[in-house]
């Protein structure tokens, strides 16, 4: 045990640290943390009642190495004695205490410090670090870990090192060309003999790449034998070149390492941490910012490693044009911004509301591989939504993206932010073109996937949107076309270049097309919540108290030219489906559903099967009608109105409208399959044959009553039967014949006179 210092390992915040050795002066006790001296009364202050102990003026940091020690400083004399002067005990005593603290400070002093082996000349550190080593500059010089680490051995995968070349001097030539690839000029980074004797690098040898040769500075003697072997460098790992797979041309390092922007280059270590186990609360707006503009100013993509990266001040700096309403759209080069998958996450962290990423009026930008959430500190701005690409765009697509939890805002009469997946396209002058999702997935936001587009805009754009094999959960809506009553005229077949298709699961509001366009839907709703938790967002309030309080699995008001199909599993919802019209504004067009291709197969209970929205009289017209007996027990009645021109299948019944038959007609036998009669059409008229082999007495065709009685018959071999028929005593004249004709050659074999009356 240590009789002239004491040590300590630092908690949190920790300025107390007692001692127990005796002193002789209060600037001999030395307060010293992690191998630095502090200053008394500056840095601590010394308290000896009721024990003694070091105070620190700032308390110390967890982890902290803290040693308090007597220096009992040798340089002072503490006693001075002069001739003739009286010696006294005290002063006796303090000198004698003084080389005594000395000598004990020594001893601990040596002990402490790293010995020779006993018996050897080695340095035996005792299995201790050496630290504040300071960087070699001689080849004789011990090198710390730092300057080791910034070396590197050729030894990886990925390089061609430990490799061996052989040759034999000739006394004539000084250059021989290596076996293996040389990846540096440095000379230390081969290990070269000749007949076993091992060369001076740079003195002996050098190497050059371009040639692959190495270069004797004296040409080896006749039959010696030269070794060559790369054994590492020691240049900067940046230097070292390799050779991809498939390529036959080597690139440094640091020009590999340099063809992605790595986001976490751009931003402090000391932040590294807390990004990767999320807990991290600054800002990274800025270095966010600075990556993105070297990727845009390259053309590189940016990747972002595990970890949460938080923007606090504003949207992350991506495909951004100043959030103004852009003139022309920004090339963002085809860069991709992406992650690790959903240990990836984009957060922002605002209290008026800012969107994850928003796209801006940009074209050619992808993202893949990463999540998005918000969180929003007030109540009185905005929410934030995860992905908007607003103002146009064109060549931007997002796969496999999880879009979660997005913080919005309750407005009353609307809900502000929290949209996973949003498409604003507002009225810029710029296009809007091809965007894509695929395979992306949103859990606990106000909508899922959202296209608001104003048609005075898209009617002169040529989009083309496309949400693929996408997932929506626990949203308010899962799938929405939410566009405003047009203010210009529509094209009738006009269509907005649509489609979405994938899963809703447990949405209050499936799938919602608001005067919709040219829509393809083929979306499979499912619930296996109450109907009360189906109101619910993540943090288990309701949506919203006053707006679309009921639970529907898929809503169409007034979609017109869609193919719309509609599968899937409801438990405890209002109504499976809603349809019918909405006002159609100045588009010229019907505010019906009109000229869709409708497919409902949809199980499980509800209150209201289908219910069909009337809006002004407008409801569906001139459309296919699938409905599943599975999805409802009966159909309503107006579909099915004339005037409406609907072609309605319900289970196995169908209503034609005006059907046109290009070939035969053929009915079953009771097993479904075989057909033994047919109705044909034969040149210009239709025909009734049996095709089954029959008799010439076999009914082919005819007419019944109300009541099933046969009423009119034509048999297979022609005769022609009638229920009715009256007695006739006397008959008047003829007023004209019927002719008789050969069915097969049409010639006329006789006449059936028609009388003018009769008598009974």
């Amino acid at each position: 045990m240590a009789n002239t210092y004491v040590d300590y390992t630092a908690t949190a915040a920790q300025t107390d640290f007692a001692f127990n050795f005796n002193y002789l002066e209060d600037s001999h006790v030395v307060v010293e943390i992690d191998g630095i001296d502090k200053t008394l009364t500056t840095d601590y202050t010394i308290v000896t009642s009721p024990s003694k102990k070091v105070v620190l003026t700032s308390g110390a940091t967890a982890g902290q190495l803290v040693r308090v020690k007597r220096v009992s400083d040798f340089g002072t004399d503490l006693v001075d004695f002069v001739n003739g002067s009286v010696l006294n005990e005290a002063d006796l005593d303090k000198a004698y205490q003084h080389n005594r603290y000395l000598n004990e400070e020594a001893a601990e002093g040596n002990n402490d410090s790293m010995q020779t082996v006993g018996g050897g000349t080695d340095f035996n550190a005792e299995s201790k670090k050496i630290v504040n080593l300071a960087t070699p500059t001689l080849s004789t010089d011990a090198a710390n870990k730092s300057y080791i680490d910034d070396r590197v051995a050729l030894a990886s995968s990925n390089l061609n090192g430990f490799d061996k070349s052989t040759h034999t001097g000739d006394n004539t030539n000084t250059e021989f060309t290596l076996s293996f690839t040389s990846q540096t000029t440095t000379a230390e980074a081969y290990l070269v003999t000749i007949d076993g004797v091992v060369q001076t690098p740079t003195t002996a040898y050098s190497v050059n790449t371009t040639t692959n040769k190495i270069i004797f500075t004296s040409a080896p003697p006749t039959s010696a034998s030269i070794v060559v072997v790369p054994i590492g460098t020691t240049s900067s790992a940046n230097d070292a070149t390799v050779v991809a797979t498939g390529s036959t041309t080597s690139r440094s390092l640091a020009s590999r390492f340099a063809d992605v922007v790595n986001v976490l280059d751009y931003i402090p270590s000391t932040y590294h941490a807390s990004i990767l186990d999320g807990t991290i609360d600054t800002d990274l707006f800025s270095y966010i910012n600075s990556a993105w503009t070297d990727a845009l100013a390259d053309g590189k993509s940016m990747y972002f490693p595990s970890g949460t990266y938080l923007s606090k001040s504003n949207n992350f700096p991506i495909g951004r044009v100043n959030g103004a309403v852009p003139t022309s759209l920004l090339d963002c080069k085809n860069i991709t911004l992406f992650g690790d998958g959903r240990s990836t996450i984009l957060k922002t962290k605002t209290a008026t509301g800012a969107d994850v990423l928003q796209i801006n009026g940009a074209k050619n930008f992808h993202v893949r591989d990463l999540s998005v959430t918000s969180e929003l500190t007030g109540s009185s701005g905005a929410g934030s939504n995860c992905v908007s690409i607003t103002n146009g765009g064109d060549n931007i697509t997002f796969e496999n993206v999880f879009a979660y939890n997005a913080a919005y805002v309750d407005k009353t009469t609307y809900l502000d932010g929290g949209k996973g997946f949003t498409i604003q396209t507002g009225t810029p002058t710029v296009a809007l073109g091809k965007i894509l999702f695929s395979n992306c997935i949103v859990e606990g936001c106000t909508y899922g996937f959202d296209f608001t587009p104003v048609y005075s805009y898209l009617i002169n754009q040529n989009p083309s949107i496309c949400i693929d094999n996408c997932i929506t959960e626990n949203c308010w809506y899962g799938f929405l076309v939410n566009a405003g009553a047009s203010t210009t005229v529509l094209p009738a077949g006009w269509s907005i270049g649509t489609k979405f298709s994938g899963m809703a699961n447990n949405c209050q509001h499936g799938i919602t097309l608001g005067r919709a366009h040219g829509v393809d839907v083929d979306v499979k709703v499912f619930t296996n919540k109450t109907k009360a938790n189906l109101k619910l967002d993540p943090t288990g309030s309701a949506w919203s108290s006053a707006l679309n309080t009921d639970v529907v699995g898929a809503d169409f008001e007034y979609a017109h030219n869609s193919k719309i199909n509609i599968t899937g599993y409801l438990n405890d919802v209002d109504r499976k489906i809603k349809v019918g019209g909405a006002n159609p504004g100045s588009s010229g067009l019907s505010g019906a559903t009109d000229s869709c291709d409708l497919y409902f197969d949809i199980g499980g209970t509800a209150i209201t099967d289908i219910e069909l929205i009337n809006s002004g009289g407008n409801r569906v017209r001139k459309s296919v009608v699938y409905i599943s007996s599975t999805t409802a027990s009966s159909v309503d009645a107006l579909f099915y109105l004339p005037a409406y021109d609907n072609t309605i299948i319900y289970g196995s019944n169908l209503r034609l409208i005006n059907p046109k038959i290009h070939d035969d007609l053929n009915f079953t036998e009771t097993d479904g399959v075989n057909s033994y009669v047919n109705i044909q059409k034969s040149g210009f008229g239709a025909f009734v044959q049996q095709t089954g082999a029959s008799g010439g007495t076999n009914k082919n065709f005819g007419v019944k009553d109300n009541s099933g009685n046969n009423e009119f018959v034509v048999y297979n071999n022609g005769e022609v039967a009638f229920n009715v028929s009256a007695s006739a005593s006397a008959v008047g004249a003829i007023s004209h014949v019927v002719y008789l004709r050969n069915p097969t050659t049409d010639a006329i074999t006789g006449y059936i006179p028609v009388y003018s009356s009769f008598t009974p």
